[in-house]
């Protein structure tokens, strides 16, 4: 079974994680929707309508990793849907029923939705590379904690995208980090 993404689907278009790390982001970035994947990597496809959107890829070359980060597939891209066999043999299942909201298809704004892909590809990256920064993240995390406020994004935006990061991210001192931010936070509204 296959989906043919886009407007001939109504709008709906599927965010297409192919790093793990992007994967572990929108299960707490993006809405509650419907997600589907394999046994192996059971939420990295995700279905929202979001009418009009055009595919957008993020990328970044990394050793030894694909180039695509994630994707939002839109207009002439055809995905596999549960009920279907990946070519690695496994079957595509919807996401764990534990899950909430795993079958609803929620609808976004483009620029919402190119705003949350954007950030998971961002964090995805951060993440592949976190444990590299080791003595220099809490003045990392500051740093970027301030330039996402002055770039425009609201206290909110940031305490969210944060919060996911170092939920996901193996550091001991997650929990501190997340204090730095809504420090950061703090000053920047003072």
């Amino acid at each position: 079974l296959a989906l043919v993404c886009g407007s001939l689907s109504s709008g709906v278009v599927v965010i297409d994680c192919d790093w793990s790390e992007a994967a572990q982001l929108a299960q707490h970035l993006l809405p509650h929707t419907a997600a589907y994947g394999r046994a192996s990597d059971p939420l990295n496809h995700y279905l929202l309508r979001c009418p009009g959107i055009q595919t957008i890829k993020h990328k970044f070359a990394a050793d030894g990793r694909r180039q695509a980060v994630v994707e939002i597939l839109s207009d002439k891209h055809l995905c596999l849907l549960p009920g279907s066999q990946h070519p690695s043999g496994e079957d595509i299942t919807f996401a764990p029923a534990n899950r909430p909201g795993n079958t609803k298809i929620v609808e976004m704004p483009q620029e919402a939705l190119q705003k949350l892909v954007g950030w998971i590809a961002a964090g995805a990256v951060l993440m592949h590379h976190w444990l590299t920064f080791e003595g220099t993240r809490h003045d990392l995390t500051l740093s970027l904690a301030g330039s996402c406020l002055h770039s425009g994004w609201t206290a909110q935006q940031v305490a969210d995208f944060f919060r996911a990061f170092f939920r996901v991210v193996e550091d001991p001192e997650a929990h501190d980090r997340i204090a730095c931010v809504k420090g950061t936070v703090q000053r920047f509204s003072e």
